[in-house]
């Protein structure tokens, strides 16, 4: 049995810097008064049985309870129309050098260099049950002389979310009047089943699989725009989705093994995108694709490992969520999505020549790459968004560490971190605007470091840690709203303890 508790205070905000804003202080955030709460509480329960000699059943019970609110203050790229000098009218105004203009009208932009706070603050609150049971069942049989394994189980899902926003009226009200108030619920079963088959004393495995999943949805309105719908509709959607897949690997000896996989991926619309406040269900497609990957792993002893491989995912339907770079889907307010595919290669392996020449220590080198190119195709996107690279979609990325790892308790590690650039946008801005919502994420290298010292006896692990040594400046994302940077230069120091 599990109990969780976390708790979470923070300053938290959709909102991210202008470009100007970024370029004279990065670390800068404006959004003083945004502050997220978080409260949840779960549990889990697992037991396990015998059922016979070559049965076991475990089933496994779970629940959790969250509360997540969200206080942020309103704002504006540019002057309200109705209020286009008044400076009563906004909190502040934080120019593109970080500074507060609200008093002087004849210095305000309405290219989106600026952030105009407003006396308002919109309180996003939202309180979750969530509640399921899973039993598996795994039997061990033996046939044409060979060792083999049947998976079976089931899962039954249940959620709920109430959703509702208040407008408070100073930037740091904590409730205010209701202007949406929403239910939202699913509820989820699935069945599965796994058959690993051995062959050849297990050198050869064929692991097919299949798997069901069925969703009920409903979601219902009571309070829309500050007005109380007088007769809120309930909508429902129901949704089944057939989910095979299926995997083999061959060990021609004990050094290799080459490794295949075709499995069918799925993932259901939000219910927030799928049903209207109206009750309106829009019946949105679901995303699907089909996956593909194919390999080879290659041991010797404890002190090399390498693992090569190359995959495709082919998305029918992929959503793009809207942002102010991705503006808001189609004209019914759903979501973009459209056909895409991805073609790339990984490639990871572990030496420690330490190890091999038994220098009486360990010095393992992990280098882990991975090269992608996911793109949209077909004709499904609007014009000019065909053939583009997806957003946060980098096409190189590796990682190095090197650690140092005596039997005295001495440990160190240095790792490099190296990304190339990505878009923002599926038009693959870029020059960045005003705003900083629409242009490049450049590329970034981040060093990292640890040292510590583990007292074997007592289980306790002493550890100096930096983060960013190199302390580089740079984007980590554009979205929801403006650049939101990278990690500072952060250095830790911390006592850990195993038993």
């Amino acid at each position: 049995m599990k109990l969780q508790g976390y708790f979470e205070s923070s300053g938290s905000t959709y909102l991210g810097l202008t470009t100007p804003q970024f370029a004279a202080n990065p670390s800068a955030n404006y959004a003083i008064n945004d502050r997220m709460v978080i409260n949840r509480f779960a549990t889990q329960i697992s037991h396990a049985i015998e059922l016979g000699q070559h049965v076991d059943l475990v089933t496994t019970a779970y629940g959790s309870i969250i509360s997540r609110d969200w206080g942020r203050q309103d704002w504006l790229r540019a002057p309200d129309m109705s209020h286009p000098t008044d400076s009563a009218y906004y909190q502040r105004v934080i120019d593109g050098q970080g500074n507060d203009i609200v008093n002087d009208p004849t210095l305000w932009r309405s290219d989106g260099s600026q952030v105009f706070f407003l006396n308002t603050r919109s309180n996003r609150n939202r309180d979750f049950r969530i509640a399921g049971i899973e039993p598996r069942a795994t039997w061990r049989f033996h046939g044409w002389g060979e060792r083999h394994q049947l998976i079976a189980g089931t899962r039954v899902h249940y959620e709920d979310a109430r959703d509702m926003l208040l407008l408070g009226d100073t930037p740091t009200a904590q409730s205010g009047n209701t202007i949406e108030d929403a239910f939202h619920r699913n509820i989820a079963w699935a069945t599965y089943l796994q058959l690993k088959l051995g062959f050849f004393d297990d050198k050869l495995q064929v692991t097919p699989g299949f798997r069901t999943e069925a969703i009920w949805s409903a979601g219902i309105t009571y309070r829309e725009a500050g007005v109380d719908i007088p007769d809120p509709k309930e909508g429902t959607t129901f949704l089944f989705a057939p989910i095979p897949g299926i995997g083999a690997s061959y060990a021609p000896n004990e050094h290799a093994t080459i490794y295949a996989g075709v499995h069918r991926g799925f993932a259901p619309p939000r219910i927030y995108d799928n049903i209207l406040p109206t009750g309106q269900v829009l019946n949105l497609a679901a995303q699907y694709s089909w996956n593909y990957e194919l390999g080879t792993r290659l041991a010797w002893g404890d002190w090399l490992f390498a693992d090569v491989s190359g995959f495709v995912m082919s998305f029918e339907n992929q959503i793009v969520a809207p942002s102010e770079a991705t503006t808001g889907g189609n004209s019914d307010g759903t979501l973009q999505g459209g056909q895409t595919r991805s073609i790339g290669a990984e490639i990871s392996g572990v030496l420690d020549l330490a190890e091999k020449l038994d220098l009486g220590f360990q010095l393992p080198l992990q280098v882990a790459y991975t090269f992608v190119d996911a793109r949209t195709v077909g004709n499904d996107w609007p014009i000019g968004q065909e053939n583009r690279i997806l957003p946060y979609a980098p096409k190189n990325r590796l990682n190095a560490t090197l650690g140092f790892i005596h039997p005295i308790g001495i440990e160190a590690q240095v790792n490099c971190d190296y990304q190339t650039y990505q878009y923002a946008d599926l038009y693959d801005n870029v020059d960045p605007n005003p705003s900083g919502t629409i242009g490049l994420v450049p590329s970034r290298f981040l060093l990292d470091a640890r040292v510590a010292y583990a007292h074997r006896p007592t289980g306790l692990t002493f550890y100096v840690m930096g983060k960013n040594l190199l302390n580089n400046v740079y984007i980590a994302s554009r979205a929801p709203a403006g650049i939101f940077p990278g990690m500072f230069r952060q250095l830790f120091v911390g006592v850990s303890l195993d038993y």
